[in-house]
């Protein structure tokens, strides 16, 4: 039972790894200067957000397959096929925008220091570099945290479904202290103690590395693996109890892109709400649709620089103004195509847009 367990998180962790490394190789071929050129970082992110649908479709795969895997040691069959369709796992955005997250926080650490705006890593030397570089490293560590959580949020979805479609109603938090630097969170550790519905989305945070086991009326898989790591945190309960973790109250908040979030993150990104929807296929679709929508606008803008010859230009497209500036001819011919290869792959997955 452990042994699938952590063969699931290794393989989730690995996967996670290579797409980040796929797409960070593109985000460091930029130059100081395409940092700051939306013409350039739309289509870094559109590249991006075409990696991660393969991406997220092998996470769901693998999620199912822990989950029939699961479902085996708590004695129910896991006969029959799941559908892991490519669902874009947040509500209130589009995957194109998660992904230019990663310039802007490139930007927004920039802004702090106006005087530093290098137009080549070359140029770069002493204190300068060690500033830009911690730029980097925070974008980085941005990318990092989407896929993470992007991907626990697709295994979780395709998990608790495939628990649901036969017909087990519970589940628990199975915590992975191995995965994390800083071993599992206390928050984490007390969640572990607490069943879930299959209904509901397990509650998440930032670089979450937990995991789900399902609950049947003759078998509980999960809590035997989570005791095995909670003695490190009984402290939060000053007791050596485990059954005092139960008496902690955890707070968790509806986070309008990510549904259910424990408390700390509520508000990382997007507003607290409510109400939220599961995302599916239908939202997916909804959200190719507005970034298919504004195709013309940014192939327009593409033109305006390689074909007319413009040095820059400026527009607003969907409540956010652009600004694409001339910059080596290679460059722009990718970034467009870039951005013209995922509109295609967009089109693909929904022929009727």
């Amino acid at each position: 039972m452990l042994q699938a367990v952590d063969t699931f998180a290794q393989q989730r962790a690995e996967l996670i790894q290579t797409y980040v490394r796929q797409v960070w190789n593109v985000w460091k071929s930029l130059t100081p200067a395409d940092w700051w050129n939306d013409a350039v970082t739309l289509g870094a992110a559109s590249q991006a957000a075409r990696f991660e649908m393969a991406f997220l479709e092998t996470v769901g795969r693998l999620g199912v397959s822990y989950a029939d895997a699961m479902l085996g040691m708590a004695g129910v069959s896991s006969d029959g096929a799941y559908d892991v369709s490519y669902v874009a796992p947040r509500q209130g955005t589009t995957p194109l925008r998660v992904m230019e997250r990663v310039a802007d926080t490139y930007r927004g650490l920039a802004v702090q220091s106006p005087s530093l705006r290098p137009d080549s890593w070359d140029a770069l030397e002493g204190a300068d570099l060690s500033t830009v570089t911690g730029w980097l490293r925070a974008s980085l560590d941005r990318l990092e945290d989407i896929a993470n959580t992007d991907a626990q949020m697709t295994a979780h979805r395709l998990a608790l479904g495939r628990f649901s479609s036969k017909g087990v109603t519970q589940y628990r938090r199975v915590i992975h202290p191995e995965l994390s630097k800083t071993g599992t969170c206390g928050l984490c550790a007390v969640a572990s103690t607490r069943v879930y519905s299959t209904r509901s989305l397990m509650p998440l945070h930032s670089n979450c590395k937990c995991g789900v086991a399902p609950i049947t009326t003759v078998n509980d898989v999960g809590k035997d693996i989570t005791e095995k790591d909670l003695e490190r945190y009984y402290e939060l309960a000053g007791s050596t109890s485990a059954a005092d973790l139960k008496n902690i109250r955890l707070q968790v908040q509806t986070n309008g892109e990510l549904g259910p979030v424990l408390a700390a993150d509520a508000r990382k990104d997007g507003r607290t709400v409510s109400n939220w929807t599961p995302p599916d296929r239908k939202t997916t679709r909804e959200q190719a649709k507005r970034i298919i929508s504004n195709y013309r606008a940014y192939e327009d803008m593409y033109r305006e620089l390689l074909d007319d010859g413009a040095e820059s230009v400026k527009r607003t497209v969907d409540g956010r103004t652009r600004v694409f500036k001339r910059t080596r001819k290679a460059t722009m011919v990718q970034s467009r195509n870039f951005y013209r290869t995922y509109i295609e792959v967009l089109r693909n997955e929904w022929p009727d847009l």
